[in-house]
């Protein structure tokens, strides 16, 4: 019984669109998305999981088990991978956030309010104004 109910958690926790700095747009958007709407998102955000694992999680591995088998060869190692996270990463996840700024502006909700992709505030930090 409690396997289950500890199971039905982990899925709620999976299946929400909560985050700690999350904007109130997003927030007010995200609290009225229809069901279509939300596995859209929830998919999009599967789907860009997946592909951290295989290009950043994999060539991190890789730098974490060098420095194991030989230091100088992970600091080697080290310097391609910041170079990659620098430029490739970073790109990957501006890319990830215009597509999640356009699905929730697409959204039913969003579309009767005028909410437009590039002025959609996705994070709002306690420490700036």
């Amino acid at each position: 019984m409690t396997s289950t109910l500890g199971r039905l958690a982990r899925m709620k926790a999976m299946q929400s669109t909560w985050s700690p700095f999350q904007s109130p747009e997003v927030r007010e958007i995200c609290s009225h998305l229809t069901a279509a709407e939300k596995q859209r998102l929830l998919a999009q955000a599967a789907d860009y999981g997946r592909q951290t694992a295989w290009w950043f999680a994999l060539p991190f591995s890789v730098v974490a088990v060098s420095f194991f088998y030989s230091r100088p060869l992970g600091f080697v190692l080290l310097v391609p991978f910041i170079i990659y996270c620098v430029t490739v990463e970073r790109r990957r996840i501006r890319a990830h956030q215009q597509r999640v700024r356009a699905l929730l502006a697409s959204t039913e909700f969003a579309r009767e309010r005028g909410y437009r992709p590039e002025a959609l505030r996705m994070f709002v930090f306690p420490w700036s104004r």
